[in-house]
């Protein structure tokens, strides 16, 4: 049951790493790494997709466009990433597949996606749409995992109200910052 509960906390979690608005919209536990980037646009380069909405035929133009801002400290990089999400991933696939540099039928799990020479990472948190291009070290999450306010708690609740129910708290602290700012690149839709 608590590992139940956890990937459930998890999954909130990503959602709150990548979208969270602290105090406004659906997730505001803590401000995000879109917001942080968003916000920032005087350091951070913030690109608005000429091309139109991400979807399977203007994802490619759109990824050049970003890859067109990325900043010089980090061009070329191999600790340089692109962050998107899975729908965006998708896309991406259905793209070039039909353009034949993949096979339809990937024989294998394992369909390493790149674009310009940069990894391609995966995370279901990031809103549809937003692409992320930064080095991992520079985009940062913090818990207070290892300290006395983190906790798991399961309650039987039979010896309160007789019933057959359990109750379970979890508490803990997350949150997240950008190191530097002007080494980030944010794509979106509008």
């Amino acid at each position: 049951m608590i590992g139940y509960a956890a990937a459930k906390v998890g999954q909130e979690i990503e959602l709150h790493v990548w979208q969270g608005t602290a105090g406004a919209g659906t997730y505001q536990r803590f401000t995000g790494f879109e917001k942080l980037l968003k916000d920032s646009a005087s350091t951070a380069a913030d690109v608005v997709y000429a091309a139109g909405a991400m979807d399977a035929t203007t994802v490619i133009d759109n990824l050049n466009e970003l890859i067109d801002s990325v900043p010089a400290s980090i061009m070329g990089s191999p600790d340089t990433k692109i962050y998107m999400n899975r729908q965006t991933a998708q896309y991406y696939r259905q793209a070039i597949t039909a353009a034949g540099y993949m096979q339809m039928y990937q024989a294998s799990d394992n369909f390493n996606l790149q674009f310009n020479g940069y990894d391609i990472y995966v995370c279901p948190g990031m809103s549809a749409g937003t692409v992320v291009i930064a080095q991992p070290k520079n985009l940062v999450v913090g818990t207070d995992a290892n300290s006395d306010y983190a906790e798991v708690k399961v309650v039987d609740m039979s010896l309160t109200d007789a019933s057959d129910n359990v109750r379970m708290a979890m508490r803990f602290r997350t949150g997240v910052q950008v190191g530097v700012y002007a080494d980030c690149v944010i794509g979106r839709n509008s």
